[in-house]
Parts: structure tokens; C-alpha cells; sequence
């Protein structure tokens, strides 16, 4: 109700009688507190990982076997563009799959991040050094056009674990 009513700016209360603001703000107000749940809820299931594994590793290898067949491809071949489409919480276990940093710190309270509808993650293959015999290759992850930055998450969580005791 919630995830779905923020995404198409429909307000929370349509279902009541109009100009009902009381209800409205009282259902803001639940929303927060349940997409903070929802957050939570994930965070706890893509930190065991061998369900992140079972999720993200599949559509994670099948763009690694791509960007690793594209350097090797004919010059005059056109490079591939491929889009996928997904659900936010698949974008989120994609998230958490590669290790972005702002999942892994529970201080910051980042980890409260929910995918908007329509979010993009662009895993881009980037070309470093213009000489053909030293060329080698970068992978660039943006996230609602925005690069993020990676964590190694098992070693965070060891980190966590190791601090923790």
C-alpha cells in the first residue's frame, strides 16, 4: 500500500472521505515506520549469505559473462546494451549483492534505503588506457545516475562480528 501510493504520488488516504488531513498525516506517519520495517526485514534476510547468494548471483553472473565476452568482440560489432527490468526489492538484493557502502554501516542509518519506483542501476564496462596492448577495463555502478562506492560486505561482517565480541 505504501511502496505503491509514494511511487504514483497517490496519497496515502484516497480511500477516505476527501480532505481528510488527520488521516492522512497519521498515515504518513505509518508509512515511515513500515518502510523502515521493510528495510529492516531485507537487511536481515541479504546478510545471510547464502539467501543474498541464491538471489543476486544469478542476474550478477549473467552481466559479468556479458562484460567479460565484450572486449573480446569484433571492433565493427556494436557493444551490447542490455536492460532489465525488476522489482525494488530484487534492485536491493543486487545492492547488497555487490557490497554497496551505504548498506553496509548500520550507524549512518542508510541502511534504511528503499529503491523508488523506477530506480536504475547501470553496471557500465569502461575502458581504461587507449593503447590496445595495455587496454584493460573497469566496471563503473551507478545507482539513479549516481556512482556508488563498494564494500567488501563478508569482510565488513567479519569486521562487525570480530568488534562486536
Amino acid at each position: 500500500h505504501f511502496v505503491f501510493r509514494k511511487a504514483h504520488q497517490v496519497k496515502f488516504s484516497r480511500f477516505l472521505a476527501d480532505g481528510d488531513d488527520e488521516a492522512e498525516n497519521i498515515l504518513e506517519a505509518m508509512s515511515f515506520q513500515t518502510l523502515t520495517h521493510l528495510a529492516w526485514r531485507y537487511r536481515q534476510w541479504y546478510r545471510s549469505i547464502p539467501l543474498l547468494a541464491a538471489i543476486a548471483a544469478p542476474p550478477l553472473r549473467e552481466v559479468l559473462v556479458q562484460m567479460q565476452a565484450t572486449p573480446t568482440m569484433n571492433p565493427d560489432h556494436r557493444s551490447p546494451f542490455v536492460v532489465y527490468s525488476c522489482h525494488d526489492v530484487t534492485i536491493l538484493a543486487l545492492l547488497y549483492g555487490i557490497g554497496a557502502d551505504f548498506l553496509a554501516d548500520e550507524t549512518k542509518g542508510d541502511w534504511r534505503f528503499w529503491p523508488a519506483y523506477g530506480t536504475t542501476l547501470v553496471f557500465e564496462l569502461i575502458r581504461i588506457g587507449e593503447d590496445a596492448s595495455q587496454e584493460s577495463h573497469a566496471i563503473r555502478i551507478r545507482l539513479n545516475d549516481k556512482p556508488i562506492a563498494l564494500v567488501n560486505l563478508l569482510k565488513y561482517q567479519q569486521e562487525e562480528k570480530e568488534g562486536g565480541d
